[in-house]
Order: structure tokens, then sequence, then C-alpha cells
């Protein structure tokens, strides 16, 4: 489970929340699940899995493929699913000014999985100083403060419609 660090105040108030796809990639070794995670460059420490914002006049699906290639290099993903249901988080105060007017994100969760791993090479603006396939029991262990209370929500709803998706991949 994440722990929230209260080191930092939340945006506060009403404003708007900026549209975004999240990609829980699944792979199968053996009998465990593993999920790709990242490693922020601006975070050391802190992983999460590739999401990104959903620009104006796209889709969530295309947005979903187009932020899983732009952070990972990946070119080739299977889509799964989506979890039901929105998910939202508000932007530390320190990161709100580059997210302006919006105070956070509402996220839509798709699962999928791929043959292919991380590709440094293809990605051309980094956001990640590393990625790694890790149990999905360990999934939860260092995510990004800010994101806990999503992260375990999420993780909690994966587990459980898990043995739905395995016939899948």
């Amino acid at each position: 489970m994440i722990r929230m660090m209260e080191t930092e105040a939340l945006c506060a108030g009403d404003g708007p929340y900026r549209p975004n796809v999240a990609a829980l990639i699944l792979r199968r070794n053996g009998p465990e699940t593993l999920i790709l995670m990242g490693e922020r460059l601006n975070m050391p420490g802190a992983w999460q899995w590739p999401q990104g914002g959903i620009d104006e006049g796209e889709d969530a699906l295309a947005a979903l493929h187009r932020e899983v290639l732009e952070e990972t290099g990946i070119d080739r993903l299977t889509v799964l699913g989506q979890l039901e249901g929105r998910y939202r988080y508000r932007f530390p105060v320190s990161i709100a000014a580059r997210f302006v007017p919006y105070i956070g994100q509402t996220q839509t969760y798709f699962i999928a999985t791929t043959s292919q791993d991380y590709n440094p090479s293809a990605v051309r603006e980094p956001e990640f100083m590393r990625m790694k396939w890790l149990p999905l029991d360990r999934a939860g262990e260092s995510g990004v403060w800010f994101k806990a209370d999503v992260y375990n929500r999420v993780l909690k709803e994966l587990k459980r419609i898990l043995p739905s998706i395995n016939a899948k991949f």
C-alpha cells in the first residue's frame, strides 16, 4: 500500500480536472502477474504506470496508445479492458502551475498487455529514469505520494477483476 507523505499542500478549490488516461500494462511470468512501472526522473524513488493527458479532440483510447508510445517506446499494445468509473486526484501546489487551469486529473484506466519491453531509445522526452516489470503485489509500494489514494483504489479494483482478465493474456 502506498503511504501518503504530506510534505506539501495539494491544490484547493473547485477548479477543473484535466482528462487523463493511465495504462495498467500486464504480463504473465508463470503464475505471477507483473505490471510495468517507471521511476520518475523528477521524483527519484517514486514509481508510476504510464499515463498522460487526453488532447483536445482525441478519444481516450487514442490517448492511451500515444502516451504509452511517448513514455515507453512500446508501439504494440493489446487493450484487455477498462476499469469502471473515473479516478481523480489533485496536484501538489508546486507542480500545479504547469497545468493551469487544472487543479488535478481525472483518469480513465485501461488494462493492457504487450510482448514488448521498455525502449528508451524510442522515447524523445523521457519522464522515467528506468522502467521495470513489478509483481502486482509490489506495485503500490513506492508510488507517487499525491496519487496514493487513487493508486490504492485502482490496485484493489484490478486485483478484484484480475481472474476475469487472466484468460485474455
